[in-house]
């Protein structure tokens, strides 16, 4: 297959795989499309590839930061060593990196380069879930309301759920509406849940608790949902 085709000449300054030239932004994203596509990507290439994240991470970059340390967590270009992925990963979120601060947490959670530290694991991930996008929320909400990584709190579920939720994320919708539904961590509140079923695109009439509400109840759901839905476009 020719490359070229599917991928025009890079200026310098990019990350060169072998004969291949690589975005330095996007060297992981392209070995995967590559790897799908049935291309081989050798040793030598992920080794160079280490090189020029070190050297953007090590002149503070925290995205590059971000990739050394899944290099290192998952041993790719350079021996597996989860005290550097610890390393690295900490430069970046403490810059703000949302991608390294949910890895983070996973880290210590499960006591990957150090002790098990569930207190350290919940601050990262929660400071993901502040700067991150609506997944990075919704995240932090499913922990919350399984209670298996975290402790169980409907409440902090209902808080995250509805920050992602807001920003159109449909897996949170459908959560939120069962928590109104079933009043879990907010009083229940019948309508309102089947509003955010409704904004999730499942028919109001499907919700658990559909049976019982009345007629009226579920045409305001419906219309809440709709007003809602203008306001977001």
């Amino acid at each position: 297959m020719n490359i070229e085709k599917i991928e025009p000449r890079f200026t310098k300054g990019r990350i060169h795989f072998g004969t291949l030239s690589v975005p330095q932004s996007n060297a992981l994203e392209w070995w995967a499309h590559w790897d799908i596509m049935g291309i081989t990507i050798t040793r030598l290439e992920f080794d160079a590839a280490f090189k020029w994240y070190l050297h953007a991470a090590e002149k503070g970059r925290a995205y590059a930061q971000t990739i050394i340390g899944l290099m290192h967590r998952d041993g790719i270009g350079v021996p597996q060593d989860y005290g550097a992925a610890l390393h690295w990963y900490t430069l970046a979120a403490e810059k703000g990196n949302t991608k390294a601060a949910q890895q983070l947490g996973w880290m210590y959670y499960h006591g990957r380069g150090g002790p098990q530290d569930k207190e350290a694991a919940l601050k990262w991930w929660t400071q993901a879930a502040e700067k991150g996008g609506a997944s990075n929320k919704f995240g932090l909400g499913r922990m919350y309301f399984e209670g298996r990584v975290v402790p169980q709190d409907y409440g902090a579920a209902l808080h995250w759920y509805t920050l992602a939720a807001e920003r159109g994320f449909q897996l949170a919708q459908h959560d939120l509406a069962w928590l109104y539904g079933k009043g879990l961590g907010v009083p229940q509140d019948l309508v309102r849940g089947a509003m955010w079923f409704d904004i999730a695109g499942l028919p109001v009439e499907w919700c658990s608790f559909a049976k019982d509400m009345t007629p009226d109840q579920i045409d305001e759901a419906k219309k809440l949902a709709l007003d809602w839905e203008k306001k977001h476009k």
